[in-house]
């Protein structure tokens, strides 16, 4: 179903819905900025001039790299809207997009598994900032609207069942893929949090990491909205971290979205945004957070995804409480009541998640493959290990 027009000549940008989604009972893409309205142009200058939810489905620092190496002139002269239209269909969420009035491309599949090594070299390829051969350029398109810095592809399996397969950075100091397992198996491991399934590849003798799509299954395909999507906002300033951009702040955003358990949602943002402070996870920006709406229009808060400890701050990047982004469990706790959660709520929170941190954490990191060394490194982060 066509849902809208967007007009891109510059910024701002431009949206409106087309009449026919309206009256016929269609959902608003994004209830916050984008609410339904047969009349309305929206307009914003916020992301190059796309709204949020839409820049979402394009590609964001790796899918953009990889258009470079791809096609390198083409991506010189590219606006926002000739990217999403080029890889359309390869991103997050169900959002589609086309020139055309009457005609769509279909939503491509990952790469099959077993071409997960020639991946792998591609991104490698990529990553260097090399010119893709050409028999890679096909493969790589499947990552054109990746997110993040690290390399990495979709992934249909022979059941249907589509993941992002993350691949180990030229200069990582540590096993990413393997690190990142153990600690996304962390955060699923019953401590009222609900991550991404993951699972570990083997190529050749490394590893890549498995992460099942939430928004996609082998029948169907989620409307998806990040928290960075729904503020629509290009910047923040010192004040907006101890506000809008913060851990309670997107409880904020939860509690506008129509649907679902919105209670049980905020009280699970505060968990993860423990287990990120006690693992070390700085790199917790509201792209790594989100929304999912099913087919009858709830929202619902999406599982958790890219958990994985950083080295290289001591400060969050969302606000964690009156201490703005200080990485600090007193900070957490102070901002507590935001989250609907009085302070012996809060403590019993904190000390599940520190408990399975400094107990499971070991063993999780031993069985993804990590070396001696990489463990101790990485529990040198936790505290209270």
């Amino acid at each position: 179903m066509r849902i809208g027009r967007i007009v891109h000549e510059g910024v701002p940008g431009e949206f409106n819905y087309r009449n026919a989604h309206v009256d016929g009972g269609g959902r608003s893409i994004d209830p916050i900025n984008l609410p339904l309205d047969r009349e309305r142009v929206f307009n914003t200058r916020a992301n190059h001039g796309l709204f949020g939810v839409l820049h979402d489905a394009g590609p964001d620092t790796w899918g953009r790299k990889v258009l470079t190496s791809i096609d390198p002139a083409w991506m010189g002269r590219a606006t926002e809207l000739d990217i999403l239209l080029r890889t359309s269909g390869h991103g997050v969420g169900a959002l589609l997009f086309s020139e055309s009035l009457d005609d769509v491309a279909p939503r491509s599949r990952g790469v099959a598994l077993d071409q997960l090594g020639a991946a792998a070299e591609a991104a490698h390829q990529v990553e260097q900032g090399e010119l893709l051969r050409a028999q890679l350029r096909a493969l790589m398109m499947a990552s054109t609207s990746m997110g993040g810095l690290h390399p990495k592809i979709a992934v249909t399996d022979a059941d249907g069942v589509d993941w992002i397969a993350k691949f180990k950075a030229r200069d990582d100091e540590i096993d990413t893929p393997r690190i990142e397992l153990a600690t996304m198996q962390l955060a699923g491991s019953g401590i009222g949090i609900t991550a991404a399934a993951v699972r570990q590849v083997g190529i050749g003798e490394q590893a890549a990491l498995l992460v099942r799509r939430f928004d996609r299954t082998p029948d169907s395909v989620l409307h998806y909205a990040s928290a960075h999507a729904l503020w629509n906002a290009e910047r923040a300033n010192e004040a907006d971290y101890r506000g809008w951009a913060s851990y309670a702040g997107i409880g904020a955003l939860r509690r506008k979205l129509p649907g679902g358990d919105v209670v049980g949602d905020v009280a699970e943002l505060f968990r993860r945004m423990v287990l990120n402070i006690i693992i070390g996870n700085t790199d917790d920006h509201g792209r790594n957070h989100g929304f999912l709406m099913d087919r009858a229009g709830n929202w619902s808060l999406a599982p958790a995804f890219d958990v994985l400890p950083g080295f290289r701050s001591e400060m969050q990047a969302l606000g964690v409480g009156p201490d703005g982004t200080k990485r600090s469990l007193e900070n957490a706790l102070a901002g507590a009541a935001l989250f609907g959660l009085n302070q012996v709520q809060a403590r019993e929170a904190i000390a599940q998640i520190q408990r399975a941190a400094t107990t499971r954490l070991p063993g999780l990191l031993r069985t993804a493959g990590a070396t001696p060394a990489e463990t101790d490194r990485v529990l040198g982060r936790v505290f209270g290990a």
